[in-house]
């Protein structure tokens, strides 16, 4: 599914695969609203790629090598409830590729026969539109090669290739509910007779670039123009007697040992999901058996090192080399087993432009705050901090809001210091077993 700037629909949108398919790939190209935090708080599978529908397919299909079929979905396409039975059969029966039928909605009459009629010329000319839902199978799609790399008309040229390379496609009677939010947004009639003549004016050889400038008004922008993002995870090295004393204080230094590094696994596999973004593990203290770094490597983050008196000025130490090189930077904790990777894309896109936060934060249950996200410097916060107290978080906002400094916070989490959050814990885990 390629999608931007898709967040208000995309949730809807993703709903409709629940478990019944293998594997549900969001390519993002470059949003600026919160669309991949969405889409990772549905349990899809998060990449990025340059921005244009047939470039973001690719890279899908790329990730989807192991698939025996490719559903190519638009974000505001809401396929019908029997879509999986007629698509299977349609396989069954020996189709290498097709499409399904398609209804506008809206109850307009006019919008309505327009969905008949592209359904009858697709029927008439074996030409799909990528509004249609076209699926492919893994045999086709080696014959075919790739979506070309234009930035309109991509469906068409596809449909051409699948005609010359497999043959005609399988139409599905089946309906796809698609938005009609182009035609009412230009108006109906204005719309037609713009599609008809671009598709002539493709026929006749003009390029999809002109013909893009004349549909949308502007240059294809193959690039998103986000600044780059930088998650910094932050952790002690693990060492026992060094971690988690709280909990060590209850439960000895073994098992405060052993809940730091799952705790510091967890945090650095959900900063791993969170697409086009770089990870850096950020470690104080000893790592002579180089721990550190060898779980920086696998999970494909840079490894450093903290540097400050106390942990405000190693937090904006940390925090400025990102910012230094005009990155959006979240600097993370690494206690928090119910941290995901949508919260950590949730702080980065609060943090997308120059009329957002100029900060973020996660709060947690005891008054703190997990993660700190900044576009800019924001010394107040962390000079002169009396840290690991009930007011942290309180005190922090009071600072930002003298500073005139804007601010947003996302959901509440929980962390495991002592022996009530590391009991918490268990009880999740537990839980989430059992539902397995």
């Amino acid at each position: 599914m390629p999608v931007l700037n898709e967040a208000e629909r995309l949730a809807q949108t993703l709903a409709q695969f629940g478990q019944r398919v293998a594997d549900v790939i969001v390519v993002d190209g470059g949003s600026h609203d919160r669309s991949v935090a969405v889409a990772l708080r549905t349990g899809a599978r998060v990449t990025c790629s340059g921005r244009g529908r047939a470039r973001q397919m690719n890279a899908g299909a790329a990730l989807a090598d192991h698939a025996d079929v490719l559903l190519f979905v638009h974000a505001d396409v809401q396929l019908p409830s029997d879509w999986m039975d007629a698509l299977s059969r349609a396989i069954k029966q020996g189709a290498a590729w097709g499409r399904f039928d398609v209804l506008l909605d809206s109850p307009r009459p006019t919008l309505l026969l327009v969905g008949a009629m592209m359904n009858l010329r697709s029927r008439l000319t074996g030409i799909a539109t990528g509004d249609q839902a076209i699926f492919i199978t893994r045999s086709a799609w080696e014959r075919s090669g790739p979506w070309p790399d234009v930035p309109l008309m991509e469906d068409i040229r596809m449909s051409n290739t699948l005609l010359r390379t497999v043959g005609p496609p399988a139409c599905l009677n089946e309906r796809v509910r698609v938005s009609a939010r182009r035609w009412e947004q230009r108006g109906v009639v204005r719309t037609i007779v713009l599609m008809w003549t671009l598709r002539a004016l493709h026929s006749l050889g003009v390029s999809p670039t002109r013909l893009h400038r004349w549909y949308y008004g502007a240059r294809p922008a193959f690039e998103s123009g986000v600044r780059p993002g930088r998650i910094i995870v932050f952790a002690k090295v693990p060492r026992a007697g060094e971690v988690k004393t709280r909990l060590a204080a209850t439960r000895g230094d073994s098992v405060a040992l052993d809940t730091h590094r799952r705790l510091l696994e967890h945090t650095l596999s959900q900063a791993a999901r969170v697409p086009g973004v770089s990870v850096e593990l950020c470690t104080a203290g000893d790592d002579t058996a180089f721990e550190c770094r060898h779980l920086a490597h696998r999970f494909d983050a840079a490894h450093t090192v903290q540097v400050g008196q106390d942990l405000g000025e190693r937090m904006a130490a940390a925090l400025r080399g990102g910012l230094d090189r005009g990155e959006r930077v979240v600097l993370v904790g690494c206690d928090s087993p119910v941290l995901q990777a949508a919260d950590l894309a949730e702080a980065l896109a609060a943090l997308q432009g120059e009329d957002d936060a100029d900060a973020v934060f996660a709060p947690t249950e005891d008054g703190g705050y997990l993660l700190v996200g900044a576009v800019k410097a924001v010394p107040p916060i962390f000079v002169g901090m009396r840290w690991s107290h009930s007011e942290v978080m309180q005190q922090t906002l009071e600072r930002l809001e003298s500073a005139g400094l804007r601010y947003r916070l996302l959901r509440t989490l929980w962390d495991v210091d002592d022996e009530e959050g590391w009991k918490r814990w268990r009880a999740l885990s537990a839980s989430v077993d059992d539902a397995r």
